[in-house]
């Protein structure tokens, strides 16, 4: 309380004053703080807390694949919005990795056997997967989805450099490397 005015001031609080006091040593709590007991509390509490978490994932239905999964997933199967919604987010950063490299290993396979003179196609189902695991990408500031993201830019333009018609059909143009790009 002000004496003069009678009004309620924190700033002159017994507990303000304790928090200066901390506040000027750089965030950390001097060492006559630090309890055993204290530390034990805060680990049990978060071990608990990482188990209820994990059982209300479990309970949601979230599915989470490795990238391995992943990449025999995306040769078997086109993507779809009932699939990728099952999963939660390092799942599908787990998905964004391994369409990067199936997609490098299908452009130095295809660029290979133009190489060779027997042209083929790139399954376009690796496009559709690469578009929607990034639809469905929740923080696309991760360093490794930056890295894998960044990749399949690069294996896109590869691709795209390297693509002629080899062949026409009644109602459609098919696309692989007829030679190797440069």
């Amino acid at each position: 309380m002000d004496p003069v005015s009678g009004d309620f001031d924190p700033w002159s609080s017994p507990a303000s004053a304790s928090v200066e006091q901390l506040e000027g040593s750089g965030g950390e709590l001097p060492r006559d703080h630090l309890c055993a007991e204290w530390n034990e509390d805060v680990v049990a509490a978060f071990r608990a807390l990482r188990e209820r978490c994990l059982s209300q994932q479990g309970a949601s239905g979230r599915e989470r694949l490795s990238q391995e999964e992943w990449r025999r997933r995306c040769h078997n199967s086109a993507p779809s919005k009932a699939l990728l919604t099952k999963h939660d987010a390092i799942s599908v950063q787990h998905l964004v990795g391994a369409i990067v490299e199936v997609i490098e290993n299908a452009v130095d396979d295809a660029q290979a056997a133009a190489a060779r003179g027997r042209p083929r196609g790139v399954d376009l189902r690796l496009g559709e997967w690469a578009f929607t695991a990034c639809a469905f990408l929740e923080d696309a500031t991760v360093d490794s989805v930056r890295a894998d993201l960044k990749r399949l830019r690069g294996s896109c333009l590869r691709m795209l450099s390297g693509l002629a018609v080899i062949a026409k059909g009644p109602s459609r143009q098919t696309y692989g490397y007829a030679t190797s790009p440069v």
